[in-house]
């Protein structure tokens, strides 16, 4: 990962801030420079030019959704230190945070979003890169969280399932746009409209819920 960004360490059971940038001032300088260096306008023009060529050869398609960022491994139980590791910190930075809402008497709503594999609109497509990865669906991650909520007592919105739901029943992308692959990158118009639509349904499914608990409690 990029060493000037913080990041977090699971020590003695707790979570704990590291990195070059946290432990070194020399190297806290070294960052400042060159953040300030990838500011410049003529510099993020030729990186991005340098970026559409070199990397046209890349481009993502259904038999090979490869897209930056995303690790296959994602899709499967971690299978070694490494990936136990990215789970375990993961798992706690969400609880963190949701003990900090909850001491603060907020409610809190951990929403899983999807990626573009999750979602491609073709059954045929989807369980040929199951079988590839050996699982029987793309969705560990998403039952991952939700059982953390499970466990920790709060609300989770798996995006994943439902979004797929749609685009199958629908035959449309919800990711990409006529400029670029289709299937693949940010949510198009009619990915954000769904989400949108799923996250609204659920926090007035959560706010309906706790106006009626409060009122209980008042009778």
């Amino acid at each position: 990962g990029d060493q000037c960004r913080p990041f977090y360490s699971y020590q003695d059971g707790q979570l704990r801030l590291t990195g070059p940038l946290v432990d070194s001032p020399a190297y806290r300088v070294w960052c400042a420079a060159r953040f300030d260096y990838r500011d410049l306008r003529f510099v993020g023009l030729f990186k991005n030019t340098w970026e559409a060529v070199t990397q046209r050869a890349a481009v993502p398609t259904a038999e090979h959704p490869v897209e930056r960022a995303i690790n296959y491994d994602i899709y499967k139980p971690p299978a070694d230190l490494a990936w136990e590791d990215a789970w375990q910190i993961t798992e706690a930075l969400i609880s963190a945070t949701h003990d900090e809402v909850a001491h603060h008497h907020a409610m809190f709503l951990a929403v899983t979003e999807d990626t573009s594999i999750q979602v491609w609109p073709e059954p045929e497509t989807r369980k040929r890169f199951e079988d590839k990865l050996g699982v029987s669906d793309l969705f560990y991650p998403d039952h991952r969280i939700a059982e953390l909520g499970r466990r920790n007592h709060f609300a989770v919105l798996n995006l994943a399932p439902m979004l797929q739901s749609y685009a199958q029943t629908h035959h449309v992308f919800l990711h990409g746009f006529n400029n670029t692959p289709m299937g693949f990158g940010h949510w198009n118009e009619a990915g954000h409209e769904q989400t949108g639509r799923a996250i609204a349904a659920k926090l007035c499914e959560m706010l309906t819920g706790q106006d009626q608990k409060e009122a209980s409690g008042r009778n």
